[in-house]
């Protein structure tokens, strides 16, 4: 989703953890400066940028999304949240912007990430809607807050895929510096398969991954009784 630059709403934001989305600069058709977000969603109903509470999955699909870039595409870039105009963006949508709150990849029995008709790795992504912000002052600083149930939510998650690990690791993850990063997020792609969806044979859907930092490893959970939408 592209949106304009010009006088930004500078955004404050509630969370448990520090929010990373992905983002590079552009031009529209005028010839302007514009700035890209990156969304996943159904564009139906919930589509909107990404936010990842943990800023390693930021780069492994930052990473995955660069090497599919035609030459004259400009890189995704890692952002912190704070520094995406969402008040300007809800105005361009009529008010109500989604954000796509990251919870794990979607992964087969065969233990591969999947994808369909795009690069990006399939995601459960947990949505939450912002609306109804006054952007009638210029440079006004705005504050968000993320709901308590999506922490809670993730917690749970993250616990049954990786046991412990990853909530353990999520903070010095994210104080990591841009190299480390990079030097994590390449050994997860190395370790795991993305496979596109019609070469899939069976259980499609069936686990919930993620990479875990301290085992340098990837991680699988049954689906079972999770009640999370999943979102491509």
């Amino acid at each position: 989703m592209l949106h304009c630059g010009g006088e930004g709403h500078p955004i404050h934001y509630i969370s448990d953890y520090k929010m990373t989305v992905l983002a590079r600069y552009d031009k529209d058709e005028l010839g302007r400066t514009v700035i890209e977000t990156f969304w996943a969603g159904d564009p139906n109903f919930n589509a909107g940028p990404v936010a990842f509470p943990s800023a390693l999955d930021a780069e492994i699909i930052r990473q995955i999304e660069n090497k599919n870039l035609k030459p004259h595409q400009n890189k995704w870039e890692r952002w912190n949240l704070s520094a995406i105009d969402l008040p300007q963006m809800m105005s361009s949508l009529g008010g109500t912007v989604t954000v796509n709150v990251f919870n794990a990849y979607i992964a087969s029995q065969e233990n591969t990430l999947v994808t369909s008709d795009v690069s990006c790795p399939r995601m459960s992504l947990i949505p939450t809607s912002f609306s109804n912000v006054d952007t009638s002052e210029p440079n006004q600083h705005i504050t968000i807050q993320f709901g308590d149930y999506i922490f809670k939510a993730l917690r749970e998650y993250w616990n049954e895929i990786t046991s412990d690990e990853f909530l353990r690791s999520i903070e010095v993850i994210n104080n990591k510096s841009d190299k480390e990063l990079a030097t994590l997020a390449k050994q997860a792609i190395k370790a795991i398969s993305v496979v596109p969806i019609d070469q899939i044979k069976f259980g499609i859907n069936d686990q919930l991954a993620l990479f875990s930092p301290p085992s340098r490893m990837w991680k699988f959970a049954e689906q079972g009784d999770f009640n999370q939408e999943k979102l491509n």
